[in-house]
């Protein structure tokens, strides 16, 4: 599953049954689980959905911003990279979609709701407190490389992002 992570890519994974191991080292390589059987439309209106850009007019596209930064941390959009504190960290795709929307807020507070919307799918119910524990994933590996923690907890709130 290393090797997985690693990947550059959208991974989705499609599961039978409820091997407990198995979900947790497809979360762990950032993957996207369905649950088979699943409909062949379904499938195709999620892999449309992971690429926006590719479905929409030349006209419909907004160029938007290729880089995001906030103190010590930078995102590349276009190649998927993180800098933080002059170091490349590799982030797995739901806790980058979160950092995403902490440096786009620029400080700001961030809901749950708001978290949830960034980083999953619409289709997928997600429990406030799975958005804690990948803020908590995010926070640890920003605190190995910055030496503190950037992420501040606004208790029944959300998140932001802290510039001390």
């Amino acid at each position: 599953m290393d090797q997985l992570a690693a990947l550059s890519v959208p991974l989705i994974a499609l599961v039978e049954g409820d091997d407990r191991k198995l979900h947790l080292d497809l979360i762990k390589a950032g993957a996207e689980r369905f649950h088979r059987p699943i409909s062949p439309r379904r499938l195709v209106d999620h892999l449309l959905r992971l690429s926006p850009t590719q479905t929409m007019n030349p006209e419909q596209r907004s160029p938007g911003p290729k880089s995001l930064r906030f103190a010590e941390i930078q995102i590349d959009l276009a190649s998927h990279r993180v800098i933080c504190a002059d170091e490349e960290i590799y982030l797995p795709p739901l806790e980058f979609k979160l950092l995403v929307l902490l440096l786009s807020k620029q400080g700001q507070v961030c809901s749950r709701d708001e978290l949830i919307e960034a980083a999953w799918p619409a289709t997928v119910f997600v429990e406030p407190r799975t958005v804690d524990v990948h803020v908590g994933r995010l926070r640890r590996t920003l605190r190995r490389s910055l030496r503190r923690d950037p992420i501040r907890t606004v208790r029944s709130i959300g998140y932001a992002l802290n510039q001390n």
